[in-house]
């Protein structure tokens, strides 16, 4: 498992409002968070670094008592931690908004990926988005909750013409902009190749197709991981960067040890290559320093030619290495500062924002199919969070209507 992740302010913000973590949290349990701020320059920052901490504290702490009290992590928890590390969240940005009147109105949105074992478990707040890669096909998995996703699920609104929108931008539910706050949970229950996390400035730059084909080459290594992200960033400011733009990866790709070009012999037998890379495995696993290097040199023996060698480079597999980023297109290793919760806390809220004018491409989807994601990956609605479709839009009725109460008008924009 590898992971990498980067932000970057994009050509038309002057600051940047996306807060990331990643952090692996032991050698088969990793979690992801991406929140993309609102309620201008201070308090969009503000917002999204405190849920991202928040959140990620929350869950982290979770996990810890349950393997304290040698629990599993069954699904039914996995999702009861997930929406207590959004209360958390909710709360904790909501309080910072009444402690200082220059914040009020700040939220943000909040899309996390908790992997634990074989399955990722995902909460989904706003329109910041998780897509699941699987055999090179790109299925989105969170639905957003914004205002045209709203108006097609009503069937007033195609998806195409929700596309060119310039009220695409305006969301029906954030974090700390009510008292309370619905988290839509989500179960992969088959590990995909790789999962995205990101912001809108990706995908209302990026349609699905051109987001995988990002991936065709793969992502097999951390290098691969941050090589992605920066194709990714780096297409959605050539198509126009119009807002921040957040991109976090996590592959479920095997690590495989690449060799110097000197090292590269070709070979024509794929069964003595897998065989030989599972004996330098099963070497390492026994921490014999002899058997390590004969399966290393068999290995060598058996290497596949490659005309362009990957870096040697290898994922860091460390517990407890976490990866956050505020402001800064260029990843760090250093944790963020957290902030704690306490419950509950009214704020009032008044974010605005300029709609982004660039449609987004997307591919048609085959009936069934939620809009932009496609078959190939089993995606599993948490019934108690999602329902079914009629409760799904009545409850978006209800999120907007608050917003509306709060701020006396009909839609809430996201960004400044």
């Amino acid at each position: 498992m590898f992971s990498y992740g980067m932000t970057d302010v994009g050509r038309l913000r002057a600051t940047n409002q996306d807060s990331f973590i990643i952090d692996r949290v032991s050698p088969s349990t990793l979690l992801a968070v991406v929140c993309d701020g609102m309620g201008g320059a201070a308090g969009g920052l503000e917002a999204s670094s405190i849920a991202c901490s928040v959140f990620a504290d929350s869950v982290e702490a979770d996990l810890e008592r349950l393997e304290e009290r040698a629990k599993d992590a069954t699904p039914a928890l996995c999702a009861r931690i997930l929406r207590r590390g959004a209360d958390f969240a909710n709360a904790a940005v909501a309080r910072r908004a009444a402690e200082d009147p220059g914040l009020a109105g700040m939220g943000t949105t909040l899309v996390a990926a908790l992997v634990s074992g074989e399955r990722v478990y995902v909460a989904n707040i706003g329109d910041s988005r998780l897509y699941a890669i699987k055999d090179g096909e790109v299925s989105q998995v969170t639905h957003d909750h914004s205002y045209v996703q709203l108006l097609v699920d009503l069937g007033r609104m195609t998806e195409e013409q929700a596309l060119h929108s310039s009220q695409r931008n305006i969301i029906t539910r954030a974090v700390g902009t009510a008292e309370d706050v619905d988290c839509d949970i989500f179960t992969i229950d088959a590990l995909p190749d790789a999962i995205l996390l990101c912001s809108d400035g990706l995908t209302n730059m990026l349609s699905p197709d051109e987001i995988g084909e990002r991936f065709e080459k793969g992502v097999s290594s951390e290098e691969d991981a941050r090589a992605v992200c920066r194709a990714l960033i780096d297409g959605a400011n050539e198509a126009g960067g119009k807002d921040n733009i957040t991109a976090a990866i996590v592959s479920f790709a095997p690590e495989v040890e690449t060799l110097d070009d000197e090292e590269q012999l070709p070979i024509e037998n794929a069964d003595a290559l897998s065989a030989a890379e599972g004996a330098l495995k099963d070497a390492k696993k026994s921490e014999n320093g002899d058997d390590v290097k004969v399966a290393r040199k068999g290995f060598r023996l058996f290497a596949k030619s490659n005309p362009k060698p990957k870096s040697n480079a290898r994922s860091t597999e460390k517990p407890d290495t976490k990866l956050s980023a505020k402001s800064d297109a260029k990843p760090t290793e250093k944790p963020s500062e957290k902030s704690d919760a306490t419950p509950s806390v009214k704020p009032s809220v008044k974010p605005n924002a300029k709609p982004s004018e660039k449609p987004n491409k997307k591919s048609s989807a085959k009936p069934g199919v939620r809009p932009g994601a496609r078959p190939g990956v089993k995606i599993a609605a948490d019934q108690a969070a999602d329902g079914d479709e009629a409760d799904s839009i009545e409850r978006s009725l209800a999120d907007l209507a608050k917003l509306a109460e709060h701020v006396g008008k009909d839609v809430v924009p996201e960004n400044d």
